[in-house]
């Protein structure tokens, strides 16, 4: 059986040290990979390891872009 591919994605702020793009400029994308029944999921980057609430953060702002809410 097939699995349905994931996609992994940092919602970075400007400043953190993994930041490379903004999470905005995506949200087509996102939503044609959640649209599809493909899996959206979050990497929290290296500053979330340690604070609940910055994952949560990062969560929210994922899904305000992508089609799942």
């Amino acid at each position: 059986m097939m699995q349905n591919p994931a996609f992994i994605f940092l919602t970075l702020e400007s400043g953190e040290s993994d930041y490379s793009y903004n999470i905005e400029d995506i949200e087509d994308e996102l939503k044609t990979i959640s649209e599809n029944g493909w899996e959206v999921g979050l990497h929290g980057g290296h500053e979330s390891y340690n604070s609940f609430e910055d994952v949560k953060k990062k969560s929210k702002s994922l899904r305000r872009f992508s089609a799942k809410k």
